[in-house]
């Protein structure tokens, strides 16, 4: 233990004798700190959505524009069929699809659980995890207005 302390004073010694190599060491991390914290964000913005809407409701197209005013996601495209969407995903054409059963306005109108299906390419992870979030927290809010507008 003794011979490591004494590698680490030389070093020390040996750095503080050249002005440049204390600069690097001492004045580019603090610089760069200050930069990333106002540079680097991780929300991510436009997220390419795709939606399959069987039910072409007042409801559906509600949720649908409440999904893209929210800033997060892009509409890329609209599917009309089962086996079209894969391929989006597949190719990176559309991170994220978005599949409204028929019956969803009928359901809300009666008060019943209405589910959707969200699918997110989770080829990048942290993406995806954000994508989710994102999703998850636009429908409980389009959730949340349609509750205060029945009742």
């Amino acid at each position: 233990m003794d011979r490591i302390w004494h590698i680490i004073k030389k070093e020390i010694i040996q750095t503080l004798r050249d002005p440049r190599m204390a600069f690097i060491l001492f004045v580019a991390p603090i610089i760069q700190l200050t930069l990333f914290g106002y540079a680097v964000t991780n929300d991510v913005k436009d997220i390419s959505l795709g939606v399959w809407d069987e039910d072409k409701s007042y409801e559906s197209r509600s949720l649908v524009n409440s999904l893209t005013n929210s800033g997060y996601f892009t509409i890329r495209k609209y599917f009309n069929n089962n086996s079209d969407y894969i391929k989006y995903l597949q190719t990176g054409e559309c991170e994220v699809v978005v599949m409204i059963p028929a019956g969803f306005s009928r359901g809300l109108k009666r008060f019943t659980t209405v589910k959707i299906q969200v699918i997110i390419d989770g080829s990048n992870s942290n993406s995806a995890t954000i994508a989710a979030n994102y999703m998850s927290q636009v429908i409980l809010r389009y959730s949340r207005n349609i509750i205060t507008q029945m009742i």
